[in-house]
């Protein structure tokens, strides 16, 4: 082989390589556009995915939150409803306390009169 054919096929052989290098280039980029499609289509499923989990989570807080506010209420009215039956059993009983008082301060209620 002289240096010619060296030269023939070193040229030949580079062209082989540029064609291959060129076309795993192709493929490369190719692959990484279909990755990034693949990245972002899997990206918005999961967006999606997350808004509906955060939409029915907050639905759920919104019926927790009107759940806790109805007890409230319900607690708040039967609090008021007691503090009413004790201010009533306390104004009745203080009554009581002047009553028999007044009943032990009048003359008919004397024991000397009574035994006398």
């Amino acid at each position: 082989m002289n240096d010619d054919d060296l030269r023939r096929l070193f040229e030949e052989t580079q062209r082989h390589v540029d064609e291959k290098a060129a076309e795993t280039q192709r493929y490369v980029e190719q692959k990484a556009t279909e990755t990034q499609r693949h990245v972002d289509e899997k990206a918005a499923e999961t967006q999606r995915h997350f808004d509906v989990s955060t939409e029915a989570f907050q639905h759920e807080v919104r019926l927790l939150a009107e759940s806790v506010d109805v007890k409230i209420t319900h607690l708040t009215n039967r609090v008021d409803q007691l503090e009413e039956k004790v201010d009533r059993g306390f104004a009745e009983t203080q009554a009581m306390i002047k009553f028999s008082h007044a009943e032990l301060r009048s003359p008919r209620a004397s024991p000397r009169a009574v035994h006398g």
